[in-house]
């Protein structure tokens, strides 16, 4: 089952503003040293984008001890001196509790104070916590308002959350031809959750004509940057010869990469490639051990299938105890065939 995943993860927005030559190699040689020397220079006189862009170093130690202490103290140095991102960043800090104790509101406040300053990650921070409601009312209409706010700013992640919003009808009447638009604006401009999605769209015949071909480039796109689900869907067009001729053997590394990337649905789909023996020698003993990762990773199937391996003492010792506690989490996931096994089971004991 592959479905669009909406992309809800607070980003620090890439904090690097003003004259980031040393940091970005950009017209000299890159040296986090001489950069970390005049970006503490810049603050130092009174200039907020250097305070920001010093934080944005001390908070990952490039060139410096890594101090995230020290890069909330720059990063507010930042805000106050009225650096848009480093209100941005600042409010990441206090979404995640890093360096500061974790507090939704303030992030809210700071976001806000980002976003009115022209930050479009800004906006887009904000619109994630309006989306999902966190330190504000769960609101799905201001939620689009932020993220048509960012994407008009130049975030593809807004973009993409925006066009996931027309999708599901969230906030906004449902546009399948506007998602279209909103995830390839988000695909052209970088973002690997936009082509997952675009492609999504495509192969699914969702607010255009079905193409397979145009859903597997764009897969190939989404898997090469790093998005997992990507890989896994990418993976099954190899399968089953959906735009891409049919091969096995490049399915089980899409997966591979795709479960190795945290994705559990790739978990499973590879386990049930061991389980077969397809594009791979049969193993039902690594099957099981993908089976339980993607049960554990809250996949439904997984959880199934590794219950039919225990009823089946295929990989592992029969043991029907074992099968009936997968086949009932399957089905408390909603997933019917565990609970008719559950229910099948149960009798025959």
């Amino acid at each position: 089952m592959k479905k669009i995943v909406f992309a809800l993860i607070i980003s620090f927005g890439f904090g690097i503003s003003g004259f980031a030559g040393d940091v970005n190699s950009t017209g000299v040689k890159q040296d986090s040293f001489k950069a970390v020397e005049l970006y503490t220079k810049a603050c130092d006189g009174g200039e907020a984008s250097g305070c920001n862009n010093l934080g944005w170093i001390y908070e990952r130690g490039t060139g410096v001890k890594q101090d995230s202490f020290k890069a909330v103290e720059l990063y507010t140095k930042a805000c106050d001196g009225g650096d848009a991102s480093g209100c941005n960043n600042l409010g990441a800090m206090y979404v995640n509790g890093i360096g500061v104790k974790q507090n939704s509101f303030k992030a809210e406040e700071l976001y806000t104070k980002a976003c009115d300053g022209g930050n479009a990650k800004g906006c887009y921070s904000l619109g994630w916590m309006y989306e999902i409601g966190r330190g504000v009312k769960q609101d799905s209409f201001n939620a689009v308002e932020l993220y048509a706010k960012a994407c008009d700013g130049g975030d593809a992640l807004g973009c993409n959350n925006l066009g996931a919003m027309y999708a599901s009808g969230m906030g906004v009447k449902q546009d399948s031809f506007n998602a279209v638009e909103l995830y390839t604006k988000a695909c052209d401009d970088g973002n690997v959750k936009g082509c997952y999605s675009l492609g999504w769209m495509y192969e699914n015949s969702t607010g255009g004509k079905q193409n397979s071909f145009n859903a597997a480039e764009l897969y190939t796109k989404a898997c090469d940057g790093g998005k997992a689900s990507g890989c896994n869907n990418l993976g099954t067009m190899y399968v089953n010869g959906l735009g891409v001729k049919q091969d096995s053997f490049k399915a089980v590394k899409l997966y591979t990469k795709a479960c190795d990337g945290g994705d559990a649905m790739g978990c499973r789909n590879l386990g049930a490639m061991y389980v077969n023996g397809t594009g791979v020698k049969q193993n039902s003993f690594k099957a099981v051990e993908l089976y339980t990762k993607a049960c554990d990773c809250g996949d439904a199937k997984g959880c199934y299938s590794l219950g039919w391996m225990y009823d089946n003492g295929t990989g592992v010792k029969q043991n029907n105890i074992m099968a009936l506690k997968y086949y009932e989490k399957a089905c408390n996931m909603k997933y019917v065939i565990g609970c008719y096994n559950y229910r099948e089971l149960k009798k025959r004991k």
